[in-house]
């Protein structure tokens, strides 16, 4: 939903999850508000449910808040659920108490001293027994009734000083947060304090010790470059705490260097199948070349050339000592346009002896397409790749041949000119289950895909090549991804050439799917 709408996000609505509100500050700018929201809908395919709308309203609940134009207040059923709570009897009953209660700690004046009194029975072991007493109800009371006439949160203004107001005793700290409004009334903008639900005070770090905090719990020296949810809860256990502290862990996590070197391969499609289909015989050959061979045939050969056709599944496949540009020439002249005709288009992948100067030369000569994969994409040239896997072509299993021992010429002749008279027939037949075949195979290829889709001038990172290559000295503990490299160009169907920021060198065609985002790294200050 972010995405959908990043550029309004702020100005014309406000987005949590599946929740929109689209806000208006004067009543005439409001239909052109709603239908710019209900165009971006549309054109993204979103559906609405009118049973939980509300149009044209000056106050509305979202996110278990009251929002209208004085401010934000608490709304009655989370404040119900509250003081209509019995006592609890249990350590865990109190915590589910002290979770709903800091839900609305926003609008709570100095709760961390208010439920100060609630850590011993906090820290309490299983073998002691809970005791709810006199005086932790008194204070359960005094926050009851103050959920009764609760303060209305106002939204801070440009252009009007904020006062901090401090309140500190030797055991827990509390402050608020004001602004004066036009008529010179000082309104409530939030109420701060923060305390653990175990009872533990918690430490608000500036932004500089923020950075140096989470340096430490991620790569310190008891650091192992834990995720952003394992680094949330070592902080918290820590006593330390700021505002936008789970946000900051998931992007420090997601942005430490070696974890992105170091991080899990997408082995699921990062783009839609693009199927290749071919409306007539020998009209579009893959090519390939399987090897080396070890060991050799008898007679040295190491190396095999494979055709295959598109349409037919024709496979043409002829050893090889060595194979040289000259060799991949005389094997589309000899074994493909003298037995088939000059085809339009020939696939190949990046091997050398496809992409030489003397077959492409050979190839423009007679007006044949040449269209190449990237590198270690096989579907891209999947016909032949799916030939190349067994030595030994499997073919389709009916009775092409029967002995017929009566059967007259007339008869035979025939026949033979009946299935001619219907040949563009059947061609047409088996194009219709081909595309068929096809379509079955692009909606279920399409349902596992994870689009990944770059711009030219952006960081990414890219797989290291092949997968099981390894470094001399860091064995199993090689990094998996290699980089930053930036994207030069953007071709169709999720391929790029990418440019080593580096060494300047550059890699000419590579698909999306072994790339992945660089971010950069967002704390300043290094720990060693």
């Amino acid at each position: 939903m972010n995405t959908i709408f990043h550029d309004i996000i702020g100005e014309v609505l406000q987005v949590y999850i599946d929740d929109i509100v689209v806000k208006s500050k004067y009543k005439s700018d409001h239909v052109g508000h709603l239908r710019q929201a209900f165009e971006r809908m549309r054109k993204y395919g979103l559906k609405m449910n009118l049973l939980k709308c509300a149009f044209g309203v000056i106050a509305g609940q979202f996110l278990g808040f009251i929002v209208h134009q004085k401010g934000i207040e608490i709304d009655n059923n989370k404040a119900k659920a509250i003081y209509e709570t019995q006592a609890p009897s249990t350590k865990k009953q109190l915590q589910s108490l002290l979770r709903k209660i800091n839900f609305l700690q926003r609008f709570i004046s100095n709760l961390s001293g208010k439920v100060k009194i609630f850590s011993p029975l906090l820290k309490l072991k299983k073998e002691k027994e809970f005791r709810w007493e006199a005086k932790h109800q008194a204070v359960f009371e005094e926050i009851k009734q103050y959920l009764t006439k609760p303060p209305v949160m106002v939204p801070p203004k440009k252009g009007f000083p904020l006062k901090l107001y401090i309140s500190t005793s030797e055991e827990t700290i509390g402050s608020m947060l004001a602004q004066e409004d036009k008529n010179g009334v000082e309104r409530a903008v939030y109420y701060l304090s923060r305390m653990g639900v175990d009872g533990t005070l918690l430490r608000c770090l500036s932004e500089h010790e923020a950075y140096i905090a989470l340096a430490k719990i991620h790569e310190g020296i008891c650091g192992a470059h834990q995720a952003g949810e394992r680094m949330k809860w070592m902080l918290l256990r820590e006593g330390l705490y700021w505002p936008s502290m789970v946000k900051d862990c998931f992007d420090y996590a997601k942005s430490c260097e070696e974890c992105q070197k170091h991080g899990n391969i997408q082995h699921v499609p990062a783009s839609e199948l693009h199927s290749i289909i071919k409306p007539w015989s020998f009209r579009g050959w893959a090519l390939d070349l399987v090897g080396q061979i070890h060991p050799p045939s008898t007679k040295g050969h190491k190396y095999i050339i494979v055709a295959v056709n598109y349409f037919m599944k024709w496979a043409e496949a002829v050893p090889l000592k060595e194979v040289t540009k000259s060799d991949v020439v005389n094997f589309i002249n000899e074994y493909i346009i003298h037995r088939f005709g000059i085809p339009e288009t020939l696939t190949t992948d990046q091997g050398t002896v496809f992409i030489g100067r003397k077959v492409t030369q050979y190839a423009e000569s007679l007006n044949i397409k040449m269209i190449t994969s990237t590198p270690y994409y096989a579907q891209a040239n999947g016909q032949v790749e799916a030939k190349a896997v067994l030595p030994v072509e499997v073919n389709l299993q009916s009775v092409r041949l029967q002995r017929q021992f009566k059967l007259p010429s007339e008869d035979y002749w025939a026949l033979m000119f009946d299935e001619l008279n219907v040949l563009d027939e059947i061609r047409l037949s088996a194009l219709e289950k081909i595309i068929r075949q096809k379509e079955r195979i692009t909606r279920s290829y399409n349902r596992k895909v994870r689009g990944k889709f770059f711009n030219a001038g952006e960081l990414v990172w890219k797989v290291i090549l092949p997968f099981d290559k390894k470094s001399r000295k860091l064995g199993k503990w090689s990094p998996n991804w290699e980089g930053p490299f930036e994207i030069e160009n953007v071709f169709s169907n999720n391929a790029y050439s990418i440019r080593d920021l580096g060494t300047n060198s550059r890699i000419m065609s590579i698909n999306g799917k072994y790339l992945k985002p660089y971010k950069p790294e967002i704390h300043e200050v290094k720990i060693t």
